[in-house]
C-alpha cells in the first residue's frame, strides 16, 4: 500500500520544486532583477511622460483653472493691498480695480505659455526612467509575493501528485 504512495509524493514534490526554483531564481538573483529593471526601463521609455504632460499641459481645462485660481489670487491681492496701505483702500474701488485686475490677468496669462514650456523641459530633463525604476524596484517587497508564490507552488505540487497518481491508476485498474 504504501508503495504506491511515494510516487505521487515524489511527483509532488518535483512539482513543487520545478515551480519554485526558476522563481526564486527570477526574483533573487542580480540576472533576474537586472531584466525586470530593463523591461520596466522599457515601459516607461515607451509611455513617453514628456508627451502625456504635454497633452495635460495643454487642455483648456487646464487653462480654465488657471484664469480662475488667478482671479482669486488678484481678488486677495486687491484685499492685501488694502490691509497694508490703508491710502490704497479710498481709491481702489469700483471700476479701476476691476480695470487693474484685468489688465494684471492679461500680462499674466501672455505669460502661462511660456511657463509651461519651462516647467515641461525642466520635467523632461528631470525624469530619469532607470532612477524611476530603481525606486521601485528598492520599493518592492518580494515579502508581498510570498502568497502568490505559496499558491503557486501548491499549484505545482497538485499537479505534480496527479501526474503521479495517473500511471498508479492505471496500472491498479488495469492491471
Amino acid at each position: 500500500m504504501y508503495i504506491y504512495l511515494w510516487l505521487p509524493l515524489y511527483c509532488a514534490f518535483v512539482g513543487v520544486l520545478s515551480t519554485l526554483l526558476p522563481l526564486i531564481y527570477f526574483l533573487y538573483s542580480e540576472s533576474g532583477i537586472h531584466y525586470f529593471r530593463d523591461g520596466c526601463a522599457r515601459i516607461f521609455r515607451d509611455v513617453n511622460f514628456a508627451a502625456t504632460a504635454e497633452k495635460k499641459l495643454d487642455n483648456d481645462v487646464f487653462d480654465a483653472e488657471i484664469e480662475e485660481l488667478l482671479d482669486q489670487k488678484l481678488d486677495d491681492l486687491v484685499l492685501v493691498f488694502k490691509r497694508q496701505i490703508p491710502m490704497a483702500g479710498t481709491f481702489l474701488v469700483g471700476g479701476l480695480v476691476e480695470k487693474l485686475k484685468k489688465s494684471a490677468k492679461a500680462e499674466i496669462l501672455k505669460m502661462v505659455p511660456e511657463i509651461k514650456n519651462r516647467l515641461l523641459t525642466r520635467m523632461q530633463n528631470d525624469l530619469d526612467s532607470q532612477m524611476i525604476v530603481d525606486i521601485m524596484i528598492d520599493r518592492l517587497k518580494f515579502k508581498s509575493l510570498s502568497y502568490y508564490l505559496t499558491l503557486y507552488c501548491l499549484a505545482g505540487a497538485v499537479i505534480g501528485f496527479i501526474l503521479g497518481v495517473m500511471p498508479i491508476a492505471f496500472i491498479h485498474f488495469l492491471g
